[in-house]
């Protein structure tokens, strides 16, 4: 079963083979990004300040229309200072991601093949391990969430079609995780992350001749996590709507806000009676789109609140910056400038914090 995703990847490839010398669409793009978050409060919390590096890569090849391969990954470099001043780090490369597609009837159904390769830095020391959460918190929005989680493979199919006055379509995947040891002081430890269940669904409809409304629906489920061959832990399923608004402001420039709620259940551990509790996020922001000179630039701002009960860790996050994108030659240009500011609370204690994101994607390739 764990050679499936290599199989899927073979079949893409030897469907695109003979058609090399005749390439649809070629691809690629890079960049590197600098995130820092500080804490007033490093006494309090714990913490006196979070930086994360990151180098993100990704390369499509669409053989024709209707068949395509894509692979994404990053290399990651995270650092985080506590109150006592000694500074944790932890790098190296995440999962990578590869992913064959599949349309039929003029793209109006897809299926995808998903192979996570374990390329990652699943195996942690127990500062690593001290890094690797932090990067994980939900309060604080890193371009990453984990190094690795063991790879996996799944697939998904997705649908679209006109109902009516709307364009509507669905999709549902399923993620099968392998088993890796996450503990570099005890590999006899083994973990499996519980398989992952998605359902998405999606509506958009013109309104006038120069906006578009559109509304999207998700659900996640997740089998019990297990350790060494007996469950573990039960994730929480999770539930999100996003509604989103998109519209023409003025002759040359155009606009979107959204909003969007997420509610996670709360987890149990099967062999204990601690229960991670429920929390629920929102989010919601917008931003413009203008051309300048012969680029385009992007400001925009986006909020998110983190609410549980008093075991769950909780804050908020207002972000404010922009994005630009500029050709040079036969390539893109896109520099990245964002400052955020908030709060971060959780085992009773709260600080206050301020951060800054910078950095530079390039992508070349036909569109």
């Amino acid at each position: 079963m764990r050679r499936a995703p290599f199989v899927f990847a073979s079949l893409g490839m030897a469907l695109a083979g003979p058609l090399a010398a005749q390439l649809a669409s070629e691809r690629a793009g890079a960049g590197v990004f600098f995130e820092r978050y500080g804490f007033s409060d490093a006494a309090s919390l714990g913490i006196e300040s979070v930086t994360l590096l990151t180098v993100p890569f990704a390369v499509r090849f669409d053989a024709t229309p209707a068949i395509g391969l894509q692979l994404s990954g990053a290399w990651a470099r995270g650092s985080m200072t506590p109150a006592n001043g000694q500074e944790l780090t932890m790098a190296g490369l995440t999962d990578t991601e590869l992913r064959a597609t599949f349309a039929f009837r003029n793209q109006a159904f897809v299926l995808t093949a998903i192979a996570l390769l374990p390329t990652g830095h699943s195996q942690l020391t127990d500062n690593e391990a001290q890094v690797a959460g932090l990067i994980a918190a939900d309060v604080l929005p890193f371009r990453i969430t984990n190094w690795g989680t063991g790879g996996g493979f799944g697939a998904s199919v997705s649908a679209a079609a006109p109902v009516g006055s709307f364009a509507a379509g669905v999709s549902a995947g399923y993620v099968v995780a392998r088993e890796f040891e996450p503990l570099d002081a005890d590999q006899s430890f083994v973990y499996r992350p519980g398989n992952q269940l998605h359902i998405t669904a999606a509506l958009d409809r013109d309104v006038g001749t120069t906006a578009k409304a559109s509304l999207r629906l998700s659900f996640q489920a997740f089998a019990t996590d297990e350790a060494n061959g007996a469950n573990l832990y039960q994730a929480g399923s999770r539930f999100q709507a996003t509604g989103s608004y998109a519209f023409a402001a003025g002759a040359r420039a155009s606009a979107i806000v959204y909003a969007g709620f997420l509610h996670r259940a709360e987890g149990q551990f099967e062999v204990q009676t601690d229960v991670r509790p429920a929390q629920d996020q929102f989010l919601a922001g917008g931003g413009i789109r203008f051309p300048l000179g012969r680029g385009i630039l992007q400001p925009g701002l986006d909020l998110r609140l983190l609410s549980g009960t008093d075991d769950a860790d909780s804050g908020h996050t207002i972000g404010v910056g922009a994005t630009a994108e500029w050709p040079v030659g036969g390539a893109t240009v896109a520099p990245a400038l964002r400052a955020r500011f908030g709060s971060a609370q959780g085992s009773g204690s709260e600080s206050a914090f301020t951060g800054a994101e910078a950095g530079l994607a390039i992508r070349f390739g036909s569109r």
